[in-house]
């Protein structure tokens, strides 16, 4: 057995149970911008955090993988999709991976939305030996990338700078302030990574400044 995804919340609507899932992920990985972005994100973030993750490239690996697929299960709905989507990784097939990569990134795609287990045993993807805080990591860095990304609502431009106790995220729209703060940085997505790193994360969204045509 590859293992088991969950659903953790009462719903309307509960996820698509593994043995209905289809057993391949899209053909092309990163099927939407917003996947696309948040991957760059993600990137841009594990090589700033480097020095205090000290994680390999290996790692690095993974977490572009769960980034480029961390919203296919969306084929079956919004709702849940952090559940069937995490299923599709385990049933799926058309991507070279080893047991453990495959359990470490329906991981990843479990649980780049709502609540994450603090403990190995309190979740039901990842095995013994899987490397769990360090994938814990991986995750932070992806709950991170994807507040900062919207599918209705992409920054112009987004800033990270860290210091020795903060990393300050400034984020330029065009959008009305009011919306964009409704899209980025919700959900307490930036809990785990303060909490993983000892940093506290600053977000700040600003309007993008115009520029005066010179006549």
């Amino acid at each position: 057995m590859v293992g088991v995804v969950i659903h953790s919340r009462t719903s309307a609507n509960p996820p698509t149970p593994l043995s209905q899932v289809r057993s391949r992920l899209p053909a092309k990985l990163g099927g939407s911008h917003h996947e696309r972005r948040v991957a760059a994100i993600g990137m841009k973030l594990f090589d700033l955090l480097a020095p205090r993750h000290g994680l390999s490239k290996k790692y690095r690996h993974l977490l572009h993988l769960a980034a480029l697929i961390h919203d296919a299960g969306r084929v079956y709905g919004s709702e849940g999709h952090e559940h069937s989507g995490a299923a599709m990784v385990l049933a799926d097939r058309s991507l070279p991976l080893s047991p453990r990569q495959r359990r470490a990134i329906a991981y990843l795609v479990r649980y780049h939305r709502g609540g994450v287990p603090q403990l190995l045993s309190e979740q039901q993807i990842l095995q013994v030996g899987d490397r769990h805080q360090k994938l814990r990591i991986l995750l932070a860095i992806l709950r991170a990338s994807d507040a900062l990304d919207s599918r209705r609502l992409r920054p112009k431009a987004i800033i990270i700078k860290r210091t020795a106790k903060k990393i300050r995220i400034t984020c330029l729209v065009r959008d009305e302030l009011s919306k964009a703060k409704r899209r980025l940085g919700g959900c307490n997505k930036f809990t785990l990574l303060e909490s993983e790193f000892a940093l506290r994360v600053r977000l700040r969204i600003k309007r993008e400044p115009t520029t005066v045509a010179r006549s």
